[in-house]
């Protein structure tokens, strides 16, 4: 009886596989914070501006980015806190230090997001310091 139930697992284990492959995967989320759903903070000291801020790739390599703007004169190492809220979920973390050039802008990640739709969510970027570097 065993060799029988084992013989019908391996019979139908392909066509259940392939049945797995051929799935449509999940669409990729696009997502662009801006406006309301964007908070950017900074010391006085620090002459930076958000250029963008988005989510990149899809699925287990999705990343929350930021493209900060450095509208000063001296290279700056930025760091920070970043949170993420909306649909219930929250997550939160540090990044940086991050170099951002004189009059130039830097793609910063932020953080992995959380699982679930990020439509209607909020991303906060909080700039802790930025000192010339």
């Amino acid at each position: 009886m065993r060799s029988l139930h084992a013989a019908l697992l391996l019979a139908l284990a392909p066509a259940a596989l392939a049945s797995t492959l051929a799935a449509t995967p999940a669409a990729a989320q696009t997502q662009q914070w801006s406006g309301s759903s964007l908070a950017f903070t900074t010391p006085a000291s620090c002459r930076l501006a958000v250029d963008r801020a988005y989510l990149a790739g899809s699925g287990w390599s999705a990343t929350v980015r930021v493209v900060l703007r450095n509208r000063g004169t001296t290279a700056m190492r930025v760091s920070g806190q970043a949170e993420l809220a909306g649909d219930g979920q929250r997550k939160s973390g540090n990044f940086g230090p991050s170099a951002v050039p004189a009059n130039g802008t830097a793609e910063i990640q932020l953080m992995n997001p959380y699982g679930g739709s990020l439509a209607n969510s909020r991303l906060t970027v909080t700039v802790a310091a930025c000192p010339a570097g």
